[in-house]
């Protein structure tokens, strides 16, 4: 299992083996070195004290002694090489060494430190096992680790509690979660959380409070939908109903002109519900790029200039400054369709509708001026709310136009404005952008491919 106490655990119980193993280690060569240095310091004094006091020398005898490698041995030589002494007859006989210290390994007896002594008329030498220093060292470790040694349960045993006592938030944070539903999206208990628990609460919090408002947001969209759907939709059939009834060629001509445009009124419809749709805050999008504004802008002036031949109205580009910035191409397509198209709509024959790229030293901004009915002070805030066409508006439409706008505009943190026509009638519509100070390489090639 994939757990985070229990990886803590090993890890740590890991960490304590491999650290006690090498305190192990450490108190084994710390040991040796000074078991060493003081049986050296015995097996010297001892020489020297044998070449002080030692005024006879003794013939070697035979003696059988099973233990004789636990003991310091001593050997004595005439200045002929005559052996005239040892300790431990019987035992292991190492050769004669070189003066000073030496270590000599004999078969079957192992491995010896040797201090070898000459004077005028001897040679003495004393010996002794490596092993027996060895064994000291090991017996030193191990009593001093033993302690350690039976302390590592007990500390596994509190590890382990404390770990699940300390990790015991995210459990209570996991469980408060899965009490979440849809429709209770509350914030999660902050209260004497840890402080690395606490930032990941703060984070699921803020992850809260956006689906909150994203869920808010959609079901008010699906409300608003389903309200503006139904109308249409009951006079389609309303209109199939009548076609159906219609008598005569010009009774059914009538009746299947009425029905297609309610129809063409419906897919219009339709379609601005899923631009909207995709410009939801929380919906998947582009990432912005750099991008210039003005070919957008043309292309779109050019789509909609036979509608705007057909109204009678006169639309044209009557300021075109570069104009480049980070944006969403599609998104501000757009913009500048909904804006054009509103125009058009409400904008009564022989008027005009003039579109207006401005760059200044200190702003950038797209701006749509028609010759129409304008709207009252009162509204300017209001017409940017879904569905809302404002008071005595006689023109067929769904009032999302300025939504899209605003939708388009808060992605771009752009600002819109509204405002009058100089000459006291129609309506200003201003898209104020933060424009790049430089053209970029993707800029100039878009401007290049329009």
């Amino acid at each position: 299992m994939n757990s985070i106490r229990h990886q803590l655990f090993i890890g740590l119980v890991s960490l304590l083996t491999v650290v006690g193993g090498a305190a192990g280690l450490g108190m084994y060569a710390t040991a040796f070195q000074a078991a060493n240095t003081v049986f050296d310091y015995h097996l010297k004094q001892l020489a020297f004290a044998l070449r002080d006091h030692a005024a006879t020398a003794v013939e070697v005898s035979g003696s059988d002694d099973d233990d004789v490698e636990q003991d310091i041995v001593i050997q004595i030589w005439d200045e002929d090489g005559y052996h005239l002494y040892h300790s431990h007859p019987g035992g292991p006989s190492l050769p004669r060494a070189a003066p000073g210290w030496s270590t000599v390994t004999v078969r079957r007896h192992g491995t010896w430190r040797v201090f070898t002594l000459v004077d005028e008329a001897r040679v003495i030498q004393v010996e002794h096992p490596m092993h027996v220093r060895q064994a000291m060292a090991i017996g030193l470790a191990v009593r001093t680790l033993l302690p350690w040694l039976v302390a590592v349960p007990l500390l596994g045993g509190l590890l382990w509690w404390h770990m699940g006592r300390s990790l015991q938030p995210l459990t209570i944070v996991a469980q408060a979660v899965h009490t979440r539903t849809p429709s209770t999206l509350d914030p999660l208990p902050v209260a004497g959380l840890p402080e690395e628990v606490l930032s990941l609460v703060t984070a699921l919090n803020a992850l809260l409070q956006r689906l909150a408002t994203a869920l808010t947001a959609q079901r008010t969209f699906i409300a608003d939908a389903a309200h503006a759907l139904r109308t249409p939709l009951a006079a389609v059939y309303l209109q199939s109903q009548l076609l159906a009834r219609a008598d005569g060629d010009v009774a059914r001509y009538e009746a299947l002109a009425a029905l297609q445009g309610g129809l063409t009124r419906l897919t219009h419809l339709v379609q601005e519900l899923l631009a909207l749709s995709r410009l939801e805050p929380e919906a998947t999008q582009e990432p912005l790029r750099p991008l210039a504004l003005n070919p957008i802008v043309h292309t779109v002036i050019a789509d909609y200039v036979a509608l705007a031949v057909e109204h009678g109205l006169d639309l044209g580009l009557v300021q075109d400054d570069p104009l480049w910035m980070m944006g969403d191409a599609e998104g501000l397509r757009l913009l500048c369709a909904s804006l054009i198209e509103n125009a058009l709509c409400y904008t009564p024959a022989g008027g005009t509708v003039d579109v207006a790229i401005v760059r200044t030293a200190t702003a950038s901004w797209l701006s749509v001026t028609d010759t129409g009915p304008g709207i009252p002070p009162a509204e300017r805030q209001r017409v940017f709310d879904r569905f809302y066409r404002g008071n005595n508006v006689h023109v067929p439409g769904s009032g999302l136009g300025l939504a899209i706008v605003k939708a388009v505009a808060e992605r771009h943190q752009a600002h819109v404005t509204l405002g009058e026509h100089k000459s006291g009638t129609g309506l200003v519509v201003r898209v104020t952008f933060p424009a790049l100070d430089t053209p970029t390489p993707a800029a100039d090639a878009l401007t290049e491919s329009a």
